[in-house]
Order: structure tokens, then C-alpha cells, then sequence
């Protein structure tokens, strides 16, 4: 495409991203992406790194694409997060630590492009849907602007526009619902339930969702991210039973964080 391509960052707080136009931007996006970035890469502009030079932990992110057409045009919204790094279960997580410090981190439009080799046996049509994804996006396009809306520091604050309350809503939902779930698990445990049944709730929440979905149950677009993200947090309190044993799942639990997560503003 020959369409421009700009920037925005929250570089005054230290956070800068590097466009997909930059000459540098294969060679620093490669080694996070693995042996599949020539195939990645087809997705630019749909792609962007983000360089975190604070002292902190950048724990969640937002991003914006916005396509300008001569007809028509595009917004597309994208988050990054790393609720782990916040409760303290990256024993079954398979993320990085946030961005740390000094660190970069790929994000693409709509999927996760970090660490591929993780993903050994599996197919990669998943590249080519958002390949074609991005053709029809630019498909006309006279400008792309790629925008961080706002980031989440592991310390709770919070820096940029955060539009809508988006990011601090919904990230904030992600982690108390993570939270809500292991103290619903420890409670009935201490309450001398099996490992089994303290995971009932869990079954039965899931179970809900999924005849909510059959249904076709209407909500607006933040309340159906919200139930997202609360689904995803139940999918990865279930992880504990599959990659620990019994006996290590009480302890394990009881070393996470399960006290609140404050997100605080700054100008």
C-alpha cells in the first residue's frame, strides 16, 4: 500500500510506538514474533511496536487503527493486556511478563502475533484470515493513523485519554472477575469441598454463558467485551487443574494476589 502511515504515542510518558513503515521495525519485530514473521509482516499496516521507556511494567494497553478512505473508513480497537502479571498466576500463563522496562512488544490489529513458536502443530490459516482482513481494511485507503489510546503501569496508573473508560473498565473487570474466581475456589476448599467441587461455580458460570451465546442474547459492545473477558478469566482459572497437580492447586492459590487492583488516572 502506498497510503501514509502515522504515529501517536504517549511518548511525554515514555511509551513511543515505531511504525510498520520503519526500517527497523522487521528487525526488532522478528525476534518476538518467531520463524513466522515474513508471513506476519503481511499484515502491516495492521501492525505497530510498542517501546515501554519508563521504570515501570506497562500491564495493559489500547490501541487504535484508524483507516481514512475517500468513501467510508475504518476504527478498529485493540487491547493488550497481561492480567497475570497482576494477580500472580504466571504459573499457567503462557505470556510475557507485560513490557517490561526497555522492552518492545508487537501488537497486531485484532491477534496476538508475539511468540509463535509456542504454537508448534498448528495451522496457519489463521495468518491468512487476517491477512486478508487487513487487504480489505486499506482496500482504498488515503491514511492510517495508529494511536495508543492509553496504558496501564503494574503499579495502577494510568496514562492517556483512555476513551470512553475503555481500557480501565475493561481491564479492570478482567482482573476482578480473575480474582473473583480464585477466591470463590479457595473458599470452598477451606470449606473442606474437593478440588471438584470448589470448581462447580466455575462449570455452572460457563455453562450459563454458553446458552447466553446459543441464544443470542443482545448487549451493548462494552458489557458483551466485559462477559469476554470474564469468560477468559474463568477459562484460565480452570488452567490450574490441567497443568498442576491437586495437591500443588491450594497452595499455588493462596500465593496469588487477590487483593484489589486500583486503577488510578494521571494527567
Amino acid at each position: 500500500m502506498t497510503a501514509p502511515v502515522t504515529v501517536s504515542g504517549l511518548d511525554r510518558h515514555g511509551i513511543s510506538l515505531i511504525s510498520p513503515l520503519d526500517p527497523a521495525f522487521d528487525e526488532m519485530a522478528r525476534p518476538l514474533i518467531g520463524s513466522r514473521a515474513d508471513r506476519v509482516f503481511k499484515i502491516k499496516p495492521m501492525l505497530v511496536i510498542i517501546r515501554n521507556d519508563t521504570i515501570r511494567t506497562i500491564v495493559a494497553m489500547s490501541l487504535t487503527w484508524r483507516v481514512s478512505k475517500l468513501v467510508g473508513g475504518l476504527v478498529h480497537r485493540t487491547n493488550s493486556v497481561f492480567p497475570h502479571v497482576i494477580c500472580g498466576d504466571q504459573a499457567v500463563s503462557r505470556m510475557r511478563p507485560g513490557v517490561r522496562p526497555g522492552e518492545t512488544h508487537v501488537v497486531a490489529a485484532g491477534c496476538v502475533v508475539e511468540a509463535l513458536d509456542q504454537l508448534e502443530g498448528e495451522s496457519d490459516s489463521w495468518i491468512e484470515h487476517f491477512v486478508a482482513e487487513r487487504d480489505r481494511a486499506v482496500d482504498g485507503a488515503t491514511a492510517v493513523a495508529i494511536e495508543l489510546d492509553a496504558a496501564i503501569f503494574d503499579d495502577g496508573t494510568l496514562v492517556g485519554m483512555n476513551q470512553d473508560g475503555w481500557l480501565s473498565d475493561l481491564f479492570g473487570t478482567y482482573i476482578g472477575a480473575k480474582q473473583d474466581w480464585y477466591r470463590t475456589i479457595l473458599a470452598g476448599l477451606d470449606s473442606g469441598q474437593s478440588l471438584d467441587d470448589a470448581y462447580a461455580p466455575l462449570r455452572a458460570f460457563s455453562a450459563g454463558e454458553i446458552r447466553r451465546m446459543r441464544e443470542g442474547v443482545r448487549a451493548d459492545p462494552k458489557e458483551r467485551m466485559r462477559s469476554i473477558w470474564r469468560t477468559n478469566a474463568a477459562a484460565e482459572a480452570y488452567a490450574w487443574q490441567r497443568r498442576c497437580s491437586e495437591a500443588e492447586v491450594p497452595q499455588l492459590l493462596r500465593s496469588l494476589r487477590l487483593e484489589p487492583f486500583v486503577i488510578t488516572p494521571r494527567d
